[in-house]
């Protein structure tokens, strides 16, 4: 089992699946929910519900590289995700010759409108969301809402938020993790 920082001068041992922010994402084999028995309230969990939708709500491009990531459910974006993540979220590895995207950099959520918004993992060289020439810093402590038409940088790669109803986009460097821990 891998050990987990929790932020104190202890680590502790989690399951091989747990939250962005070191929770333990509790599971049960049958689909319904399972309520987290962790008594530390300040704690937070995905959602069993959180929406996935059957078609991309968004894409993001990137020209300069070719890549794109289409986005349907929750993704963590990064140049190497390192971190366990819950089932049903989706991790999208950029590619990055200048090494300036963090191994876990940031989030995209997706609502269940398919509205989506923009957070930043603690990255060292930033995410930001740059719209009619205004340049906007992401930070880990708010999600910005993401609109269609505006452009994303992330370190010094910088993607365009595209319609999402493209057909003939690749998920080949997006995954999703649907293992889950039987409880």
């Amino acid at each position: 089992m891998p050990e987990v920082s929790t932020g104190s001068s202890s680590s502790q041992s989690l399951s091989h699946e747990s939250s962005l922010i070191g929770a333990p994402v509790v599971r049960s084999e049958a689909s319904a929910p399972v309520r987290n028995t962790d008594t530390d309230t300040d704690r937070t969990v995905i959602s069993e519900d959180a929406p996935i939708h059957r078609h991309p709500v968004g894409i993001l491009r990137n020209t300069a590289n070719g890549q794109e990531i289409p986005i349907s459910a929750t993704t963590l974006l990064g140049r190497k995700p390192s971190k366990n993540v819950p089932a049903g979220m989706k991790v999208a590895v950029l590619t990055d010759s200048t090494r300036t995207v963090s191994r876990n950099h940031a989030v995209v959520s997706v609502a269940s409108d398919g509205s989506m918004t923009l957070r930043d993992l603690g990255s060292l060289n930033g995410t930001y969301v740059i719209d009619r020439g205004n340049e906007v810093t992401v930070g880990p402590d708010a999600e910005v809402p993401l609109a269609i038409g505006v452009t994303l940088r992330i370190g010094d790669e910088f993607y365009a938020v595209d319609p999402g109803e493209s057909d003939a986009t690749s998920e080949s460097s997006v995954t999703e993790n649907s293992s889950a821990p039987s409880v």
